[in-house]
């Protein structure tokens, strides 16, 4: 008989009924150590091979052969994995937990353990699959085997290559990656926002000036994260914002007063904004929808005034294309210094 018992049951103890009558299942003490003895009885047998199949997801067990009922728990005295034996009687009882198809589990008895231990019960089975064991191979087949053996392991090997290859390159692009999910609030030094943007723009050949570290207007103050230059006197004042809600009228507000500061201080000719905006940066980037979407008023303010509006998935989809060769990175920069809301692609 097998039953099924769910992790919910915590009884101290279990009741099964069989054509025989009520009999009572005292939950025993657990231990951690799977034991047999001398007393155990033929109709074990059949159990014992279930409980081998089984065992592996029997974290915890116990076999008393020296009493009527053997009972395996779980290491919280739960019997949801109980194997139970009355060497007495013909038959048995198997208490398994509860897996997602019980029906898989009873096939799996029907079909793998009982023919093992009783082939009388299956008279249509041959019996005879002892011969498939290697230990028969003629030379000739064992030498195919061998073959087969090591084309695994060279596979495996290249594998293992390739997985290692892969984890380099990802170590590599990280902030590539690191745009789509960071700000300047919760992470810090390589992991912030602004630093991967730069690593970014760097990549794409813009040449660019950490202003919080190389400090260029000499006063120390904390003003835009970026200068990104490019080679035709293209001078882009960036902020770089982070947040996991959607993006603020007041970043383009802050981009404004720092443009109109190194107006006054640098006296560049061809100056403008860039704001970079990671919004909802928990969120899958490419369920995110375009920037300002509800205020179109910026995205036409930032194009009459010459100034650039990014998202980092954008311009992580841009240098995707400028890696796999579809897109030059001077093609890149172009793209990127466009006036209004930046957009590439589908």
């Amino acid at each position: 008989m097998i039953v099924f018992v769910g992790p919910e049951t915590m009884e101290p103890s279990l009741v099964v009924v069989n054509l025989h009558g009520k009999v009572e299942l005292k939950v025993l003490k657990d231990s951690k150590d799977f034991r047999m003895t001398d007393c155990v009885q033929p109709p074990f047998d059949v159990f014992y091979q279930i409980f081998k199949v089984f065992h592996p997801i029997l974290p915890c067990c116990q076999i008393l052969g020296t009493v009527t009922w053997a009972i395996v728990e779980d290491e919280l005295r739960r019997p949801i994995s109980t194997l139970l034996i009355n060497p007495n009687t013909k038959g048995g009882y198997l208490i398994l937990p509860r897996f997602q198809s019980n029906l898989d589990v009873v096939e799996l008895i029907l079909s793998d353990v009982l023919p093992e231990v009783n082939s009388q019960l299956f008279p249509q089975r041959p019996g005879l699959d002892w011969l498939s064991d290697e230990f028969y191979d003629s030379p000739k087949v064992r030498e195919i085997r061998i073959g087969i053996r090591k084309r695994e392991e060279e596979y495996l090997r290249k594998q293992r290559e390739d997985e290692d290859r892969i984890d380099a390159i990802e170590l590599d692009l990280k902030p590539f990656m690191q745009i789509l999910i960071a700000d300047d609030e919760h992470f810090t030094g390589e992991d912030r926002l602004s630093k991967s943007v730069e690593h970014v723009f760097d990549f794409l050949d813009f040449k660019v000036t950490n202003v919080d570290e190389e400090n260029p207007y000499g006063d120390g103050k904390k003003r835009e994260d970026l200068w990104v230059r490019d080679k035709d006197g293209y001078f882009g004042i960036c902020e770089c914002k982070g947040t996991k809600s959607g993006e603020s009228e007041t970043f383009y507000g802050d981009l404004l007063k720092y443009v109109r500061h190194a107006h006054r201080k640098l006296k560049e000719t061809d100056l403008r904004g860039l704001l970079v905006v990671n919004p909802f940066r928990e969120r899958d980037a490419k369920t995110r929808g375009p920037l300002y979407a509800g205020s179109p008023e910026i995205i036409a303010s930032a194009k009459d005034a010459g100034d650039g509006i990014l998202s980092t998935f954008t311009l992580w989809r841009i240098c995707m294309d400028v890696m796999s060769g579809s897109l030059d990175k001077s093609e890149a920069r172009e793209i990127i210094k466009q006036p209004g809301l930046i957009k590439y692609g589908p």
